[in-house]
């Protein structure tokens, strides 16, 4: 693909990771490398989607007192789109392009025959909010004022399926704004629960355009919505790999206490809830910043943001 033409800005992909047996070892295993760290990534459970050849570095989204606002956007101007494929439904708005529900189809909450629903791991009913938001801040960012201002995408549908027999599915969320045509693609694969996110930018204008992505998690402080074994209290917060610690778990709790900031080359960010963990995973291969912190009322962010943009006049 010709770069000046169709300027690939990210990919960096939101993972709904099925760890029903494999979670507990990949717990212990990465616990385990805690005191002896050796940086082998993420490969071994968090794969990246889409391409990776893109570097970032940090940018602040917005202003430190405004900055927990940053989701408050205006409720004009959106539309629910969804995906399906065989083993998960997916909604978006298209205010933002946030993931505002994410169900495994596969997996019930329930025994059958007690009346199982697929599970919902992201979710923003039934007075609960957990949604994986993702875009642009910075110089030309379309994330601005301190979440007030986000872009409101247009769709071909609202409603999209991946066919049984087709190796692919990708949903473009289009926005034009001063001669700039931004692209965010939501990428899908058969039996596959990750799902990449790739901007592409269109800048026709004669100044020079430049941006940072940003991956965020908001969520409150609810129990999820599933039954569990009696006895057991499985781990519900985030979770890091850090400069020094491969694995750092950090509940609500700790982020009440204290704001937590890192940057790291590569990383990852992920949130657990009982046997399912849902991550944001940027490039690998460039320094990335990480943020886990306390909103207003019972709102917690936890987010990543990479490296600025650059993209020529023309492309």
């Amino acid at each position: 693909m010709n770069w000046q033409k169709n300027f690939i800005l990210a990919a960096i992909g939101v993972v709904a990771w099925l760890l029903v047996i494999e979670w507990s070892e990949f717990q212990a295993k990465e616990e385990a490398k805690e005191s002896s760290f050796v940086d082998q990534g993420v490969q071994e459970i968090f794969e990246q989607p889409g391409s990776n050849d893109t570097q970032f570095t940090f940018t602040p989204p917005v202003p430190k007192d405004d900055r927990s606002n940053f989701t408050k956007a205006s409720a004009i101007e959106q539309k629910i789109v969804t995906i399906t494929t065989d083993v998960i439904k997916v909604t978006i708005n298209t205010l933002g392009g946030d993931i505002v529900e994410t169900k495994l189809l596969n997996h019930l909450d329930k025994m059958p025959n007690k009346g199982g629903k697929p599970i919902s791991i992201l979710t923003n009913s039934n007075g609960n909010e957990f949604i994986a938001q993702s875009g642009l801040i910075g110089n030309n960012g379309t994330d601005r004022d301190g979440g007030k201002v986000r872009p409101s995408f247009s769709t071909t549908a609202t409603s999209y399926q991946l066919n049984k027999g087709d190796q692919n599915l990708d949903v473009d969320f289009i926005y034009n704004h001063d001669g700039v045509e931004i692209i965010k693609r939501f990428e899908f694969k058969p039996s596959d629960y990750q799902i990449g996110i790739r901007y592409i930018v269109r800048n026709l204008t004669p100044e020079p355009w430049s941006a940072n992505v940003y991956g965020q998690f908001q969520r409150d402080s609810h129990q999820p919505e599933m039954e569990s074994s009696p006895g057991m209290a499985p781990y519900l917060g985030a979770a890091l790999h850090e400069e020094d610690k491969n694995y750092s778990k950090y509940d609500f709790s700790d982020i009440n206490d204290e704001e937590v900031n890192t940057a790291i080359k590569g990383g990852w960010l992920a949130f657990v809830q009982h046997y399912f963990v849902s991550a944001w995973v940027p490039p690998q291969e460039s320094k990335n910043t990480y943020s886990l912190r306390k909103g207003p009322d019972d709102t917690y962010l936890m987010s990543v943001t990479g490296k600025t943009i650059n993209v020529v006049p023309g492309s």
